[in-house]
């Protein structure tokens, strides 16, 4: 089984490393792709989401795992995450939900993403 480093080599040992940044409860917050590939967010109420660093990340890709730890609002996502057929991901805004982003960065203006939801 090939090892990650060789499938993706833009990603280091040290964003494996740093793949768990904890929490981070958030009404608007910054995805900082310099920090780590994963990224786990609790949010609540009327949330956004902004990101950072995505030049020099090109080639790297994780999962954004967001848990409303209250009854949330449909976010505005950034317009550098494309989604197939462009289509709008339909949330589930209940408090205790979880959802999960996977995405792929091609350049600094597209982060092909993947919306996975409903995981109660």
């Amino acid at each position: 089984m090939p090892n990650i480093l060789d499938i993706f080599p833009k990603v280091t040992q040290e964003d494996v490393d740093a793949t768990s940044m904890g929490v981070e409860s958030i009404s608007t917050g910054s995805i900082d792709f310099d920090t780590a590939v994963n990224h786990h967010l609790s949010v609540t109420g009327a949330w956004s989401l902004s990101l950072s660093n995505i030049s020099g990340n090109e080639g790297k890709s994780g999962v954004l795992v967001i848990t409303n730890s209250g009854t949330t609002s449909t976010p505005t996502m950034p317009s550098e995450f494309k989604t197939p057929n462009g289509d709008t991901a339909v949330w589930n805004n209940t408090s205790g939900n979880t959802a999960m982003l996977s995405y792929y960065i091609v350049n600094s203006t597209t982060i092909l993403t993947n919306y996975i939801g409903n995981f109660t």
